[in-house]
């Protein structure tokens, strides 16, 4: 278990962040809320990220932090949460990021509340997260871990998609992802992501849509649609080979999340944009596909399943 840095209300962090509260953790980092003092003349309120002490020595831990970083800064978007800055404290021994604070919680916890549990209710939501994913994917980045624990609900309603780490992004000389295991969360992991036999998987942006479609399962059933109290192996077949089972929820949003979750990803939607006019049973956009093809890098093995609901 990662020894997180514990903070103190009014410790300061990277010279001029100063801590205001604890927000939270993950296998990544633990999160504060912090005062930018420097800030034009005023406290600008932060999300701080710190990066563990002994996962500091691992290898690919500080890249997973420099990767959120810089690949924020080519995002800017009301749907995507923005990034300021990335420093080491060396008082601290850690690595630091800096994000936008956003008040409000994230979509797993409203998933938790049973806040989204009709469509209409969900739509908004899954509105916003489309626009965000389908801006990244025309900019050529792909997310690779989207799930309810990346997405916050502002108190304005206003979603945002946060953690890029994983991101890979897409350039006309790169031809697939080549993942050597598994990266990312396997719940939300598409066929392509998370087949054992294929020994250079290709994945590109269609996987974020893929994973679209088990949020919005989650969203409107209160459990994803693939089982994992099982263990990997049963979850991995599942995903692979089994249809998920209809919950309570309108013709047209079922037919919709079906083609999401098409084992091939030709058969997907071809942005989040249609896929969520498919739930809202408006018409079909029809649009090209992102220019970029699939990309290729080996990259970091995360098999954990993060905090999930089954």
């Amino acid at each position: 278990m990662a020894t997180f840095c514990q903070l103190q209300k009014w410790m300061i962090v990277g010279n001029h962040y100063k801590i205001s509260k604890f927000l939270g953790q993950g296998s990544m980092g633990a999160v504060y809320q912090a005062q930018d003092v420097n800030f034009e003349g005023y406290n600008r309120l932060v999300a701080i990220k710190l990066l563990p002490k002994e996962l500091r020595q691992e290898e690919g831990r500080e890249q997973y932090f420099k990767r959120e970083f810089l690949t924020s800064q080519e995002l800017v978007h009301q749907n995507i949460c923005c990034t300021y800055e990335f420093g080491e404290d060396t008082n601290l021994l850690t690595y630091y990021l800096v994000m936008e604070f956003v008040s409000g919680k994230t979509l797993r916890e409203h998933i938790r509340q049973k806040s989204y549990f009709n469509v209409v209710d969900a739509l908004p939501v899954i509105e916003q997260i489309a626009k965000g994913i389908d801006y990244a994917h025309g900019r050529g980045i792909v997310h690779l871990d989207m799930k309810p624990d990346n997405i916050m609900v502002s108190d304005r309603k206003e979603a945002k998609i946060m953690d890029f780490g994983l991101s890979r992004v897409i350039n006309i000389n790169m031809t697939h992802v080549s993942i050597r295991d598994f990266e990312g969360t396997p719940l939300y992991m598409s066929p392509e992501q998370i087949n054992p036999n294929v020994a250079r998987k290709r994945v590109n942006y269609l996987t974020d849509c893929w994973a679209l479609g088990v949020i919005v399962y989650e969203m409107l059933a209160g459990y994803p649609p693939f089982d994992g109290r099982m263990g990997i192996t049963p979850l991995m077949q599942s995903i692979m080979h089994a249809e998920p089972e209809k919950p309570p929820i309108p013709n047209n949003a079922w037919e919709a999340i079906l083609k999401q979750l098409s084992k091939n990803p030709k058969d997907r939607f071809v942005n989040c944009t249609q896929f969520y006019q498919a739930l809202a049973g408006l018409p079909i956009v029809q649009v090209e596909p992102p220019k970029n093809p699939e990309i290729t890098e080996e990259i970091i093995v995360d098999t954990s399943f993060g905090d999930v609901i089954f």
